[in-house]
């Protein structure tokens, strides 16, 4: 009986040294790797994305239950929703908005760091749908959560969309994070640093790092700038505009020079795009919505997605194929819509004509009325006709350089190919139409509100907010002593500059340029701030390829 008892012991202690190892090695293995994997979090004020470097490879944080296109290109909506029975973070927040205005927190990095008592977070929280207060000096959010309201700090919320980042990264790789590379806008003061570290501490994450974004911008660009240069950063985000001037130098990157406005991102962009919806919806159906804040946020839906679709469209190919036969050999030939532009600039003559019917009658623009003609002009040789005889054109003389091919006295073929411009033209106007507009729809108290948006008319809502940057791009290189020759590379960061207006005055101030290709602009601060954890994880392994010195 003893014997057995001796036995049952034995065992016992057994089991609990073998768990008590096993218990320890778990939690070593958790520290190597909390030593190994340090993520990189760009922080935004409208949208957070992260990514996370293991084995070399830097792998962007997704949610596994989401193959939306938003959440994948765009990254994760930096929005907090309280409900009757849940707390929602993200899409999920941002989804509901309209119905829950008053309890759905966003545009955070507005309040944190900063003193109640700030004028310009007056100015800031005014067309906030949520209530601010003061308490301790400082901006809280007072919230309905079930049946009471509650406060809740700045740090408190962005420790919410954190640690929302920080499961989706642990889901991914397998194991616990306790560190990260955070971004931050330039103009942060210590304050609203300390107040971001706090935020990451209650979300459970050490501040490996926080880097301004412009330096994570040009990091994560890295492996392709060879040598020592100098690199412009221009970052159009949600809410701030940021330009940098930076040298790299054996692996040294330096800030020249910086020039930001702390009120200008794609947020004001949308704002341009409302207040010209608000005022048609009101003239054409007698409807103030300025106080409805669900027809508002829809409205702002439909901004956001039109803005969206308008920069998407600027980057894909529209083309079609010409085709003729000639001794029994098919031609193929690419037309895309750029050439067939680039060959027709016959809608500059169009306006050319139209200015001078305006110079003409003495009037500006904003004095044209409905069915008042005052003057008129016109050109009887310009027409579809022109236009086919453009690209017959085109097409003859690509026939000859590339087949050897004189089609220019071929009645039977000059007729074929006549057709197929003719359908080529048809089809480019289709593709004009899907590339050039976009249709805003919005139910407003029963009422069905679509309006057609032309790129041109989006275009000239925010050219001025456009150009604004472009004012600051040259202030910054003034400051930092260089010619637009001095820059040898450009990297754009922030969703806003997908914008077509955005790369085209870009390419035209350099002479040319291209910025650099590779990395999603909404992705590229995430991804830099990923490659500066894994460099830190490198150095502290005696490991380190190569030191990067950035901004703390």
């Amino acid at each position: 009986m003893n014997c057995n008892k001796t036995i049952a012991v034995l065992i016992v202690f057994v089991l609990v040294i073998t768990l008590g190892i096993a218990l320890i090695l778990l939690v070593a293995s958790d520290d190597g790797n909390k030593v190994r994997t340090i993520i990189g979090i760009d922080l935004g004020s409208t949208n957070t994305i992260s990514y996370m470097s293991a084995n070399n490879n830097k792998t962007y944080c997704s949610e596994e239950r989401l193959n939306d296109d938003y959440m994948w290109k765009w990254g994760f909506p930096s929005w907090v929703s309280f409900t009757d029975s849940e707390r929602l973070v993200g899409l999920d927040a941002k989804n509901q908005a309209p119905v829950n205005a008053n309890r759905t927190i966003f545009n955070i990095n507005l309040l944190i760091g900063r003193k109640f008592d700030d004028p310009q977070l007056h100015k800031d929280i005014k067309f906030l749908p949520y209530k601010v207060v003061n308490k301790y000096g400082k901006p809280y959010i007072n919230v309905k959560v079930k049946d009471h309201y509650k406060l809740f700090s700045p740090e408190q919320i962005i420790a919410l969309i954190l640690r929302h980042m920080k499961l989706v990264a642990e889901a991914h790789l397998g194991h616990r994070i306790k560190n990260a590379v955070i971004t931050v806008p330039a103009y942060f003061n210590d304050a609203q640093r300390q107040a971001t570290k706090v935020a990451a501490k209650i979300a459970g994450l050490n501040v490996a790092r926080m880097i301004n974004k412009s330096t994570a911008a040009a990091i994560g660009y890295y492996l392709k700038l060879k040598g020592n240069i100098n690199v412009l950063v221009y970052h159009f985000g949600g809410r701030t505009f940021e330009v940098s001037v930076l040298t790299i130098k054996n692996g040294v990157i330096e800030v020249v020079s910086e020039n930001v406005d702390t009120r200008l991102g794609g947020e004001d962009i949308n704002d341009r795009m409302m207040d010209y919806l608000i005022h048609l919806i009101k003239e054409k159906h007698n409807k103030d919505i300025i106080d409805n804040n669900k027809a508002l946020e829809e409205l702002r839906n439909e901004c956001e997605r039109t803005k969206r679709l308008f920069s998407i469209k600027q980057k894909l190919e529209y083309f079609t194929r010409v085709k003729i036969y000639l001794d029994g050999i098919c031609f193929s030939e690419v037309l895309t819509l750029d050439k067939f532009e680039e060959l027709n600039d016959l809608l500059g003559k169009n306006m050319t004509t139209a200015k001078k019917v305006l110079e003409e009658s003495v009037m500006k623009k904003s004095g044209i009325h409905e069915n008042e003609v005052v003057s008129k002009n016109g050109d009887t040789h310009l027409g579809g006709v022109d236009i086919n005889g453009r690209l017959m054109d085109y097409f003859i003389h690509l026939m000859k350089e590339k087949h050897n091919k004189d089609i220019s006295n071929e009645d039977t073929v000059l007729e074929k190919l006549g057709m197929e411009c003719e359908r080529a033209k048809k089809r480019m106007r289709t593709f004009y139409f899907r590339k050039y507009k976009d249709d805003i729809r919005v139910k407003i108290d029963g009422i069905d509100f679509t309006e057609e948006l032309t790129l041109a008319k989006y275009e000239e809502l925010n050219q001025d907010l456009i150009e604004k940057t472009m004012t600051r791009v040259k202030k910054a290189l003034e400051d930092s002593g260089m010619k637009k020759s001095d820059i040898h590379e450009i990297v754009l960061s922030g969703g806003s500059t997908e914008i077509g207006m955005v790369r085209r005055l870009l390419k035209d101030f350099f002479d040319g340029k291209v910025p650099c290709k590779g990395l999603m602009p909404d992705h590229v601060c995430a991804f830099g701030a990923a490659v500066e954890g894994e460099n830190i994880s490198r150095k502290e392994e005696n490991q380190s390829q190569g030191n990067f010195h950035t901004d703390f």
